[in-house]
């Protein structure tokens, strides 16, 4: 995933935005909202019986940069989201590009030496 970062340029205003669902976590692959349980009175078309029904929602991510502050990775699509597409083209905001890290190499390893026998003298 293409990550970036952003940066608060604005010299004496906190950021605060909200990554909407439709326009973040469904273009960037994974669900960043927080799950919020809630219970529903639901009727039963049958018997006219009334129960409570449990459930999740999805309750949108708020985030905060403050003043000269870095963020946190986001998947790339967050520069087209309301809020942040306007602070970055208002220069309020500046993206990074995260530059993945490789994973460290193993260490080479030398192949076993194999010792030949010595051949003993052999008298002639």
């Amino acid at each position: 995933m293409d990550l970036v970062q952003l940066r608060n340029e604005d010299p004496t205003q906190p950021f605060v935005a909200t990554l909407l669902h439709d326009s973040y976590c469904r273009k960037g692959g994974s669900c960043e909202c927080q799950q919020e349980s809630y219970q529903a009175a639901v009727q039963n078309p049958v018997t006219g019986a009334v129960g409570l029904r449990d459930g999740l929602r999805a309750q949108p991510k708020g985030v905060s940069i403050g003043v000269g502050k870095t963020s946190e990775p986001f998947a790339r699509c967050v520069v087209k989201v309301p809020g942040f597409k306007e602070a970055i083209q208002a220069g309020r905001l500046a993206v990074i590009p995260v530059v993945p890290v490789a994973p460290p190499s193993p260490p080479a390893v030398e192949p076993p030496r194999v010792r030949g026998r010595r051949e003993s003298a052999s008298s002639e």
